[in-house]
């Protein structure tokens, strides 16, 4: 290709500023070549080229699809054209906001609901999202913060090019996302802010030290916007509501965001407890919170040896790290699952493959206890016995609703669909909304659109974690009650 580099940015919808830089590091690194071409007056004309050894490279490489792959095309083909930008403000500012509705007769109304072409409510009150960028205008500023720039597009096909086929990002840390994006760690905070208040970023927990090594940033892409293009592919669109009951947390804690900490509650209160019983000499507060976290976890549900180390690196931000990580691998289970039957998932005993990867792949460095393990070669790693029931028993769960809502339709088959899990906040009450796509467009069918509610736990896990945990260090020596005053 021969071309200035500002035009070659403009074909590829690359900002000139990561342009520039993306383009640097593949001529520092030798993967392509930029040829000065004659081109008289004007800005100086390059013919590229990949270099012969980028080449040979990618033949030796396997060939891995890319699941989101056509998600990645939709939005490098959003329209950018000035006119069609400025008719899109002229619609944004007629939109009137749809959040506010917090009764389910209500909210079916909004199932059928379609935006208007090219504009899409972001779901947090502030009017509209245009899908296609403004022209470079300075009177047009006021409208920036509703559309989607070079920049933010940019950013979100990068993403993409890493997400798995629920739009998840895992593995992926903040510091080599700057580097493949070429933004400062500042703009790349200000850029996520950005896609998560305009709805194509679902989910974002940033990366922490915890149980035993650094967890990397986690994203979760909401692949139901339409700058993905997949609403053709949309068979099932479940809402899972759950009321708030009096003096209960909010957001109300179900198995879908409690896992986590009710498994830190119960690791806290088992740590001292040789028995499978209700651990002794408990006021009856801390009876209540255990028997909600008995509640959320499945039946049966031991923590064993592993229990006091995994109370002492509790933290509540790495709890909610851990929660979208357990969803990640109910998803994996229900994708991977044989059939509608979904053998892989009712087989305890037969552990799927591909998740105790993942487990092992996520916590390397966990402890090895090998009393428990019975010197047995073939025994599971403890990281796996711990999450693996967590995640089957939430696949179970997603399962029953996916059967629920499909009651008058045949039985859906988890393996032709990717499912995409994130919390829905245009209700003023806590929902979550689980998507199914087909895999390919001529696999789609009509929606099956449905509501389901689901029942909370009284307990805040949070707050009754944070005092046991001070109380535990005020014991310990490592800090001191406040003295009080006289």
């Amino acid at each position: 290709m021969t071309c200035t580099v500002r035009a070659l940015l403009a074909k590829l919808q690359v900002p000139v500023r990561q342009g520039q830089t993306t383009l640097k590091a593949l001529k520092a690194s030798g993967w392509i070549e930029a040829t000065p071409t004659p081109n008289g007056r004007g800005r100086p004309r390059y013919t590229y080229r990949v270099t012969p050894s980028l080449v040979a490279r990618l033949a030796a490489s396997p060939q891995s699809s890319v699941p989101l792959a056509d998600c990645i095309e939709a939005v490098s083909d959003l329209d950018a054209s000035a006119d069609k930008a400025e008719d899109h403000v002229a619609a944004a500012e007629k939109m009137t906001p749809i959040d506010g509705i917090s009764n389910p007769q209500a909210l079916a109304t909004l199932f059928d609901a379609e935006s208007p072409k090219g504009v899409i409510h972001d779901g947090g009150g502030e009017g509209a999202v245009l899908l296609s960028p403004l022209p470079s205008n300075l009177r047009k500023g006021h409208a920036r913060k509703h559309q989607l720039t070079s920049a933010n597009r940019w950013l979100v096909m990068v993403l993409l090019a890493h997400a798995d086929s629920a739009g998840q990002v895992f593995g992926l840390g903040v510091s080599a996302l700057a580097r493949f994006t070429g933004m400062g760690r500042s703009q790349l905070h200000s850029q996520l802010g950005k896609l998560k208040r305009l709805g194509l970023l679902g989910h974002y927990h940033p990366g922490r030290m915890g149980l035993g090594d650094r967890r990397t940033s986690l994203f979760t892409l909401n692949l139901s916007h339409p700058a993905f293009g997949r609403r053709d592919r949309l068979c099932v669109d479940l809402l899972i509501v759950t009321p708030r009951r009096k003096n209960a947390p909010l957001p109300p804690l179900t198995v879908i965001n409690g896992l986590a900490e009710a498994l830190f509650v119960v690791a806290m209160l088992e740590s001292n407890s040789s028995d499978n019983q209700v651990p002794r000499a408990l006021s009856d507060g801390d009876k209540a919170v255990f028997y909600d976290a008995k509640h959320l976890l499945p039946g049966g549900f031991r923590v064993g040896a592993q229990g006091a180390w995994l109370a002492e690196h509790y933290d509540e931000a790495l709890a909610h790290w851990l929660q979208s990580r357990l969803q990640a691998y109910a998803l994996l289970l229900l994708a991977r699952s044989e059939g509608s039957d979904a053998l892989n998932i009712g087989d305890v005993a037969v552990p799927h493959p591909d998740l105790v990867r993942a487990i092992v792949d996520d916590f390397p460095r966990w402890p090895q206890d090998t009393s428990t393990m019975g010197g047995d070669p073939d025994a599971l790693p403890p990281q796996v016995t711990l999450f693996y029931p967590l995640a089957r028993h939430l696949a179970l769960q997603l399962r029953a609703f996916l059967e629920l809502a499909c009651a008058s339709h045949d039985a859906v088959d988890m393996t032709s669909l990717d499912l995409c899990l994130i919390p829905d906040n245009q209700y003023r009450q806590a929902a979550w909304r689980l998507y199914g796509y087909a895999k390919r467009r001529d696999d789609a069918t009509s929606p099956t659109r449905s509501l389901v509610k689901l029942d909370p736990v009284v307990s805040d896990f949070a707050v009754w974690l944070r005092r046991r945990k001070q109380a535990s260090a005020w014991a310990s020596g490592m800090s001191r009650p406040p003295v009080s005053q006289a």
